[in-house]
């Protein structure tokens, strides 16, 4: 690498808050395969070197894209567009919290698209499931409170340790963890866990079990 040139993988660390899940751990024999899923901020900004990186050297196959319609229709996907990468829009519409405090905020908007029925959140999970263990990118405007959401039930569904879905939350932007404690806790209060919150979407056992298997590797 040339001194000084920022590489394709920093640039993307940077403009999208880009991060491969890989590495965290699934009990003590498991962890998440490196290069699979990957999230962070919508991609519509990237440069068309970095869409290049993303198609050609991730072999991103799917772009996941939570924003509202509103918001995905008005950017776009930005240089991905002339890619081979899929795209899907599911969006996860905001919620009206003017009398919510600011801390409680994030909690009470994951906790409507767990309980609302209509809500695209298990179209979104069963999207992954059916393409786990292909390069997937999961994003929102930010890169937290809808792909947070996201990327919770999708690891609590292949059965990663509650401790790494946390710090996994907290690397980004170095929040406290109040907000991902009390979704998982209601995740088990509330639904049951996140296997039987996905049996009621309509998530069948066999996506889950693809989810795993794609996700988890020994080691």
């Amino acid at each position: 690498m040339t001194p000084g040139r920022v590489t394709p993988a920093e640039n993307l660390h940077d403009t999208l808050g880009l991060r491969d899940l890989g590495g965290l751990r699934a009990g003590a024999e498991h962890r998440v395969r490196p290069g699979v899923l990957f999230r962070g901020r919508s991609p519509h900004t990237v440069t068309d070197m970095s869409a290049g990186y993303l198609a050609d050297d991730l072999w991103l196959e799917l772009v996941l894209d939570l924003r509202p319609g509103g918001s995905a229709a008005a950017h776009g996907r930005g240089p991905l567009s002339g890619r081979p990468v899929s795209y899907l829009n599911a969006p996860l519409s905001d919620v009206t919290l003017d009398a919510v405090p600011d801390h409680e905020r994030g909690l009470r908007f994951c906790l409507h698209h767990l309980a609302a029925t209509d809500s695209p959140l298990s179209t979104a999970v069963r999207s992954v499931c059916a393409m786990a263990g292909r390069p997937l990118l999961l994003c929102c405007e930010t890169g937290t409170g809808r792909t947070d959401l996201l990327v919770a039930i999708l690891l609590r569904i292949a059965g990663v340790d509650d401790d790494e879905i946390s710090t996994d939350y907290v690397r980004v932007g170095s929040r406290p963890p109040y907000t991902i404690r009390a979704l998982l806790g209601a995740l088990d209060n509330d639904f049951g866990g996140a296997l039987a919150w996905a049996r009621h979407r309509g998530i069948s056992a066999l996506d889950c079990r693809r989810l795993r298997d794609g996700l988890l590797v020994p080691g």
